[in-house]
């Protein structure tokens, strides 16, 4: 499903079971192409997923994108 206009859609925060998500890396590609959504970036809490070994790939044509979610603490 491609959009009126020609730019990619994305969504750039999406986290999986490895953390608070609630789909499997290998689900994320199928339910992205229901949506519309071309490329995903994946960021999880604290880590990177282990399932992504580059920092770009594509999945069942989805892109997608090896991120992190990194929890800082800058104190008082």
């Amino acid at each position: 499903m491609r959009r009126m206009n020609t730019e990619p859609v994305a969504d750039l925060h999406v986290h999986t079971t490895v953390s608070d998500g609630v789909l499997s890396v290998d689900q994320l590609p199928a339910v992205a192409h229901e949506a519309g959504i071309e490329w995903v970036a994946v960021t999880d809490h604290d880590r990177v997923h282990p399932d992504l070994s580059a920092p770009v790939t594509k999945r069942d044509k989805i892109g997608m994108i090896r991120g992190i979610e990194l929890r800082a603490d800058a104190g008082d």
